[in-house]
């Protein structure tokens, strides 16, 4: 929801509780960057993908009914480790819950396709090719 490495800054940002039992929405929060409240929580939290998270953690035993214990990430770490944070766990403390980080497969995929280009990159400028031609 930050700006990503080819240049794109997202103005609007989802965060969704999906069931993984039944598939459907449970909860959801959008956020904008031209809302005040967004943009004053933006001072506090650092980024839509946080903030988003957080609401929908706290909220997720009184509107809910419901203990979310895993959160599923585009590899950013920042959102788990704000989530496992002292705010949250203060709010989740009578229940003992540790969250749990899930890997999106399409972000892993992301990852390890531009590491393997950039490895590709590197050999080539040292004389090396993979397809067989030299």
């Amino acid at each position: 929801m930050e700006r990503g490495i080819r240049g794109h800054t997202s103005l609007y940002g989802i965060g969704i509780v999906i069931d993984i039992m039944t598939s459907l929405v449970v909860d959801f929060e959008v956020l904008s960057k031209y809302c005040h409240e967004c943009s004053m929580a933006a001072k506090d939290m650092g980024s839509m993908e946080m903030h988003a998270a957080y609401i929908l953690w706290n909220r997720s035993i009184s509107d809910c009914a419901m203990r979310y214990t895993t959160v599923l990430c585009d590899g950013d770490a920042k959102t788990h480790q704000h989530l496992n944070g002292k705010k949250c766990m203060e709010m989740m403390s009578s229940f003992d819950v540790v969250i749990v980080k899930e890997e999106c497969v399409n972000h892993v995929a992301k990852r390890l396709g531009t590491a393997l280009r950039n490895k590709v990159k590197e050999w080539r400028l040292k004389g090396v090719t993979l397809g067989g031609r030299k």
